[in-house]
């Protein structure tokens, strides 16, 4: 009856009286599983990682094979970074449950997030035979045979899905992305016209279509489906974005400028608009009005790294190498990718600064120690 109530109160939200309820049944009752089952899963919800795992284990030394134990440490071993620990957890289940695809599911993603690729894909095959319609685990072995540059193989098993699930968006996606990887363009804008059509209130399927069609140089036709995307949602950037480069591309002169000034009467906080505007000036080189622009993108979106990479461009080009590093220190204080800190350690390296550009690819590496360029 106390755990029914305790349940109750977690249910509720009432966190704090669920787990005084709970020690008080696991005081009395050491042996009683399914109260610390509940505790355990509380500790869970609340992000209490080391009470979690501890309720697990006190639950596994009563029952080693506790189904619910082993699978919540694994997950708590997850969310806190212990993907061995995970893994070791996810192993013993299977070595109970040999037949679980759900299981072998989980351990694929395991096994990802360790960059194991072979044993992601030996578990994701299994749960396939064990369920042939588990699409989630079809999917993410598309996904890995895509990583593996494999698109025919993602192809097949995504054709398969579709056949079944003909309306399955993510699925038709993968597809699609699998047909471009193999080169066939024209297949994958078909996949992207049937979604456009199939979810006519997303803008994505009409800016995939789009971009699509850009590729196969059909310019008309991807000119329409951006301006479909964008009447879908009227700040859907990347449709806008295409749309302006095809003002760009195609003229007049002035069809990119006006665009662009709407957009920014319309959106003058959305730093967007300002790095669209950032796009026009320097197409027609006018990188002065195109500093303007990039200066208030950074001010509405201090984490704007094309900006900031597009303002380190227009001071090399006017050998301002100090303004340069000024704009690149800023976005690595800000945000301390790779690919900044590898454009620092260049631009010191061809100023003659050797030993501070070495400390940027140092600081490369340490984040990212296969960084071949570094």
């Amino acid at each position: 009856m106390r755990l029914k109530y305790a349940n109750f109160l977690i249910g509720t939200g009432e966190a704090a009286e669920a787990k005084a309820v709970l020690d008080e049944i696991t005081r009395e009752a050491p042996d009683y599983i399914p109260a610390w089952t509940a505790a355990m899963q509380l500790a869970a919800r609340m992000h209490q990682r080391a009470e979690g795992l501890a309720d697990a284990e006190k639950i596994l030394a009563i029952d080693s094979i506790n189904y619910d134990a082993l699978s919540e440490s694994a997950n708590l071993k997850l969310a806190g970074g212990d993907t061995d620990g995970a893994i070791a957890d996810l192993k013993r289940l299977t070595g109970f449950y040999a037949r679980a695809p759900q299981i072998k599911y989980r351990l694929a993603a395991a096994y990802l997030k360790k960059n194991d690729l072979g044993n992601a894909e030996d578990n994701l095959h299994q749960a396939i035979l064990f369920d042939p319609e588990y699409d989630d685990a079809i999917m993410l072995l598309a996904e890995l045979e895509l990583r593996k540059n494999d698109p025919a193989a993602a192809a097949a098993s995504l054709a398969q899905l579709l056949k079944r699930r003909p309306m399955a968006g993510p699925a038709a996606f993968l597809l699609a992305q699998a047909y471009r990887q193999e080169g066939h363009v024209d297949q994958a804008l078909v996949i992207f016209q049937r979604l456009a059509e199939a979810f006519p209130n997303v803008p994505t399927g009409s800016y995939l279509a789009g971009m699509a069609c850009f590729e196969l140089h059909r310019l008309p036709e991807a000119r329409a489906y951006f301006e479909q995307s964008a009447r879908i949602e009227a700040d859907y950037w990347p449709a806008l974005e295409m749309l302006v480069q095809l003002d760009i591309k195609e003229g007049p002169p002035t069809a990119a400028a006006d665009r662009v000034a709407g957009l920014i009467q319309k959106y003058p906080k959305a730093a967007d608009a300002w790095l669209l505007s950032a796009r026009v000036h320097l197409a027609a080189n006018d990188d002065a009005g195109a500093e303007a622009d990039l200066q208030q993108a950074i001010e509405l979106n201090p984490t704007s790294q094309f900006a900031y990479l597009q303002l380190v461009r227009i001071y090399l080009r006017a050998k301002q190498a100090g303004k340069a590093l000024t704009e690149l220190n800023e976005l690595e204080s800000r945000v301390g990718s790779p690919a900044t800190l590898m454009q620092v350690g260049m631009i010191r390296d061809a100023q003659g600064e050797y030993e501070a550009a070495r400390q940027a690819y140092e600081k490369v590496l340490a984040i990212q120690p296969s960084f071949a360029p570094a």
